[in-house]
């Protein structure tokens, strides 16, 4: 008996692990829509307001509107759900880059749309333009590509 009691609260905790990929589709299209809300809005260093935002701030800012906590920083973002091959990206999907010469994570976007196998758009804070969408494919960001997760919306 106890060795079943002790299987069954197994488990149990692993799944309520914070690292699951369930995907609420309620919540993955809420945070679309509140990304797509900020479009326009200034880069900020460090910004995670409506009046100034970079990246890490706009996926921050996002999932806090959802009620939902996420470290400030890209580099630490990218640690808080499941990595997912680029093949097998959805909307809501987020995004990883490495666009300085540092050796960590610097850059983060939500997916938002997939047209094609050469286009998926995303939406993250640009240092030059602000809030705005860019294909993943795109000779700039292509190269730059680290990784992708799939929040637990």
């Amino acid at each position: 008996m106890p060795r079943v009691l002790y299987s069954l609260i197994f488990l149990v905790l692993i799944s309520c692990s914070k690292k699951t990929t369930k995907y609420d589709s309620t919540l993955k299209n809420k945070a679309i829509e509140i990304s797509k809300s900020y479009l326009g809005i200034p880069y900020s260093y460090g910004g995670i307001s409506p009046k100034g935002l970079d990246c890490s701030g706009l996926v921050y800012l996002t999932f806090q509107k959802l009620g939902k906590n996420l470290p400030r920083t890209a580099d630490a973002q990218a640690l808080v759900f499941n990595e997912i091959p680029k093949k097998n990206l959805m909307i809501g999907d987020l995004v990883y880059f490495k666009v300085a010469s540092s050796k960590k994570i610097d850059h983060t976007g939500i997916v938002l749309e997939i047209k094609n196998a050469d286009e998926i758009l995303f939406i993250h804070s640009s240092s030059s333009k602000g809030v705005r969408i860019d294909n993943l494919f795109s000779k700039y960001w292509f190269h730059k590509f680290v990784k992708a997760t799939r929040p637990n919306y």
